[in-house]
C-alpha cells in the first residue's frame, strides 16, 4: 500500500500538535554545589562567563566566619578582604568582584588578585560601567545618589544593568515589595498571590530575577516584561520549598540558594534555561519534514522485483 506525502505529512504535523500540548518540563536544569568544609553556600551572582560569587560558612555558633568566594568551571577561589568574615556579592563580565566584610566594602580583581577599598557601605552589585549599588545608593563612578522608592518605609537595592537600570526591595506596612527604578521611574513588583516579594538582580536584556513567599515555602521566579516563571530547585526530604534566585546572566542562567537534606545544609545552584518541549519537537518535524521531501525517487524502471 502507498502511503501519500500528504498523509505523511499530516500524522507529523498531529504529532507536533500533541507534543506540543502535553509536554511540559522544568524551565530550567539545575546544578548544585557546597563550598568544601561548610553547611552554608549561598550564590549571590553570575556573569556572562559563568562565574558565580557567593559566600560560605557554617550554622550560627560555629568557629568557621563567612568567607566569600568565586566558583569557577568547579573549583573555587576564596576571598578574603580583612580579618573577619567576608561576602562577595556580585561580579561583572570583566571579572571584577564586588563585596562587603567587616573590614568594609571591597572590589576585587579576579584577574591580578588586588583587592580595593570602596567607600560604600554594603555594596551588592557591580555592572561592566563599575557603578555599584547597594544599601539605598547607586554609585555612578564619582558620586553617591540615594535611591528611596516613593512612600516606603524603608528601602535596599541589591542590583543594576548596564544600561542604569536598578532593582531592589522596599518595605511598606510590614510587607516586602520589589521594584525596578528606570532612571527615576518606579515600578513595583509583587509576584501574583505572594505574601512577600524579593527583587535581586537585572539582566542587560531587562530580565529580572528574585524570590518570594507563600504558603509553600520560598521559591525562585524570573521576570521578564511582566511575565512571571516561578521555579524551585527539586526537592530532597523536606516538606516545604526553600529556593532563593539571587543573581542572573546575559543567557538566562541564574544562581541562588536551595536547602537539602533536613534544611539545615544549604547548597548554591546555578540554573541553566532548557529549550522548550514544543520548541524541540518543531525542530525534530522540520528536520522530518525535509528528509522526506528531499529523499530521491527512482524512476519507475529501477524498481527490480526480486
Amino acid at each position: 500500500m502507498r502511503v501519500s506525502q500528504s498523509r505523511i505529512l499530516l500524522s507529523v504535523s498531529l504529532l507536533v500538535l500533541g507534543a506540543t500540548i502535553n509536554c511540559k518540563a522544568d524551565p530550567f536544569t539545575y546544578t548544585t554545589f557546597q563550598y568544601p568544609g561548610t553547611t552554608i553556600t549561598i550564590a549571590l551572582g553570575i556573569n556572562n562567563q559563568g562565574q558565580v560569587v557567593g559566600l560560605a560558612a557554617e550554622v550560627p555558633g560555629a568557629s568557621v566566619d563567612p568567607v566569600g568566594f568565586i566558583y569557577d568551571n568547579g573549583s573555587f577561589i576564596p576571598l578574603l578582604f580583612g580579618n573577619s568574615g567576608t561576602q562577595a556579592t556580585g561580579i561583572n563580565n570583566l571579572g571584577i568582584v564586588v563585596g562587603t566584610s567587616g573590614a568594609g566594602s571591597f572590589l576585587y580583581d579576579s584577574h591580578t588578585g588586588i583587592y580595593s577599598p570602596f567607600a560604600g557601605g554594603g555594596a551588592t552589585g557591580i555592572n561592566d560601567l563599575g557603578q555599584i549599588v547597594g544599601g539605598n545608593y547607586f554609585f555612578d563612578g564619582s558620586t553617591f545618589h540615594t535611591i528611596n522608592y516613593p512612600g516606603a518605609d524603608s528601602t535596599s537595592v541589591s542590583g543594576l544593568n548596564n544600561a542604569g537600570q536598578i532593582v531592589g526591595t522596599y518595605q511598606l506596612g510590614g510587607h516586602s515589595f520589589g521594584f525596578l527604578d528606570n532612571a527615576g521611574t518606579f515600578t513595583s513588583i509583587a509576584f501574583p498571590g505572594a505574601s512577600s516579594t524579593h527583587v535581586m538582580d537585572i539582566n542587560n536584556l531587562g530580565e529580572i530575577v528574585g524570590w518570594y513567599s507563600d504558603s509553600t515555602g520560598g521559591h525562585g521566579f524570573i521576570d521578564s516584561g511582566g511575565h512571571f516563571i516561578s521555579f524551585d530547585v527539586p526537592r530532597l526530604l523536606l516538606d516545604n520549598n526553600f529556593t532563593t534566585a539571587n543573581g542572573l546572566n546575559d543567557y538566562g542562567e541564574i544562581v541562588g540558594t536551595t536547602a537539602r537534606g533536613t534544611g539545615t545544609q544549604l547548597f548554591g545552584f546555578v540554573a541553566t534555561p532548557t529549550p522548550e518541549p514544543g520548541t524541540l519537537a518543531l525542530a525534530a518535524t522540520g528536520l522530518l519534514v525535509v528528509a522526506l521531501i528531499a529523499r530521491p525517487r527512482l524512476p519507475r524502471w529501477q524498481h527490480v522485483r526480486l
